[in-house]
């Protein structure tokens, strides 16, 4: 069994891939734990699960849990983070009857994004909707990447 870098001391080296998730209100679970765990299987050997190839962060607006379409809450690891640190911010939507899925906050995050450059993607389940502000007229759901 190889020593890890914590254990070794060494440092691991820099991500490759950085992603940052945005939930939305009543976002679709299946939707958000397949992308994460993808990145997570891609990002380590050996199931280690360790971010070293792709790292991810989930964030909201408020710190505060937000609620998945089934009822769970999930508890984002931090607020909003500088766009520059990420190479893609994915918005995770949902259900579109349960009113707001994000926040003006939120908003203002994805337009700083957009002005910075970063990369912006939508996954859910509804082909149709889209958490993302209107001020991205080219944009085409589930899972496209936003035109900058």
């Amino acid at each position: 069994m190889r020593a890890s870098a914590a254990s070794t001391g060494s440092k691991l080296p820099a991500a490759r891939l950085r992603v940052g998730f945005i939930l939305a209100n009543h976002f679709t679970l299946t939707a958000f734990s397949t992308f994460v765990d993808t990145l997570r299987l891609a990002a380590d050997e050996g199931d280690g699960s360790r971010q070293i190839h792709s790292s991810w962060t989930v964030m909201s607006a408020s710190g505060k849990p937000v609620r998945a379409s089934c009822g769970v809450e999930l508890l984002p690891q931090s607020e909003l983070v500088a766009p520059g640190r990420f190479d893609y911010i994915a918005v995770i939507g949902g259900l579109l009857h349960k009113g707001s899925q994000i926040d003006a906050a939120t908003t203002a995050y994805l337009k700083s994004a957009a002005t910075a450059g970063v990369t912006k993607l939508s996954a859910h389940s509804h082909a149709h909707s889209c958490p993302v502000p209107s001020t991205y007229p080219r944009f085409t759901p589930p899972c496209d990447t936003l035109p900058t």
